[in-house]
């Protein structure tokens, strides 16, 4: 079987279908993913097979140089079909070449339902968290009806025939949409286990007063520095601070109280079994990596499915969140405080984290993709 995934030239997009990539090669069927030019070494380090399929978008100009008026959501929806629309023609003419039984895409990559559609094969769509594209459809429908007119597809339905769904049922939306449950397996990316996070390893949590600090992607982009802050809130209060960062970022962290530990490139999921709580700004990835590692979280949303994903960790009980506007020193140190020292949170973890570990592993997931193409 010859399965195209198709993905948006972001991490969080790409990174959670991994794992059925994986799964699918090692199967023994055909993988390919097509992906933006500058994209296709991420890919490739995923030890996937890479095909960088059209133009380089520049999806800076594509959300700044929006229409005047236009609102956060509707520049980023712009913003992914910018993307689309650099893709479409070569992902079609690539589809229509390599003929795949079944395309793969995630919830943002529209290319990939457009190709799908005019091939005539089946489209998976394959989710990175909380259904946000599903909030958002009412809202969106019009911009991306345009678009799929613009291809010559009319009617095509943005969400597939099916969805791969690695987000446990108590954090996502009751959608009404056809789903394929599946364990979260966490990659983020190239690894490297550090020394001391094996060698001081907490498996009771509710012994260990080691909070993490992640802004994903984004820090370095907002004004306020969130390190900082955090590090100023802890302060005082016997909780060992641990920062998690890109190599990249490394330079914005700025000076740090004694006993903050910085550490680059090490993925959460290696990470995060060895901390009491994390604090982060509502990112899918960082949200379902801390539920499969059982971690109370607290956010601090701003953007994009942030706000969503955050009312949905309040939800499930498994962390609390402040608002950017309360984001300080002293609402810090509270909302720690009562995260580590509430049994509650540590148990509404554990228990999705079994929800987590109940779902059929990706290996089994292969079995309804080859039903689902015909095979």
């Amino acid at each position: 079987m010859r399965v195209l995934f198709v993905t948006f030239n972001g991490g969080s997009h790409f990174y959670s279908m991994v794992p059925l990539g994986w799964a699918l090669a090692a199967a023994g069927h055909e993988v390919r993913v097509a992906a933006a030019p500058s994209f296709a070494g991420t890919v490739a380090a995923a030890g996937l097979v890479a095909v960088p399929v059209g133009d380089e978008p520049d999806l800076r100009s594509a959300y700044t140089g929006a229409a005047p008026g236009a609102g956060r959501g509707s520049r980023s929806l712009g913003m992914f079909l910018t993307a689309a629309e650099a893709m479409a023609g070569e992902l079609r003419t690539l589809a229509g070449r390599w003929r795949p039984h079944v395309i793969v895409y995630g919830p943002r990559a529209y290319a990939g339902v457009l190709a799908a559609a005019e091939i005539g094969v089946p489209a998976v769509r394959h989710l990175w968290g909380i259904d946000f594209a599903h909030d958002q459809r009412d809202r969106e429908r019009p911009q991306l009806d345009a678009f799929f007119q613009r291809h010559g597809a009319a009617d095509v339905d943005p969400f597939g025939a099916l969805t791969v769904d690695p987000c446990p049922p108590s954090l996502q939306l009751d959608t009404g949409l056809p789903v394929l449950r599946q364990r979260y397996v966490p990659y983020n990316g190239l690894e490297h286990a550090p020394g001391w996070a094996l060698r001081d390893a907490v498996h009771d949590l509710s012994r260990t007063r080691r909070a993490c600090v992640t802004w994903g992607t984004t820090f370095g982009t907002d004004k306020v520095n969130p390190v900082e802050v955090v590090s100023e809130g802890l302060a005082g209060l016997s909780v060992e601070v641990v920062v998690a960062v890109t190599a990249a970022q490394r330079d914005h962290v700025g000076a740090l109280p004694p006993g903050v530990r910085v550490v680059a490139d090490v993925p959460l999921h290696l990470l995060l079994p060895h901390c009491g709580v994390v604090v982060h700004h509502g990112g899918a990835g960082t949200n379902l990596t801390a539920v499969s590692c059982g971690v109370p979280q607290l956010t601090v949303p701003a953007r994009g499915d942030h706000p969503l994903n955050a009312e949905r960790i309040v939800h499930a009980g498994v962390g609390r969140r402040i608002a950017l506007d309360e984001f300080g020193p002293a609402t810090i140190g509270r909302e720690v405080w009562q995260l580590l020292d509430d049994v509650a949170y540590r148990e509404a973890a554990a228990r999705v984290r079994a929800e987590v570990r109940a779902a059929p592993a990706p290996a089994a997931v292969v079995v309804d993709i080859e039903r689902i193409a015909g095979r």
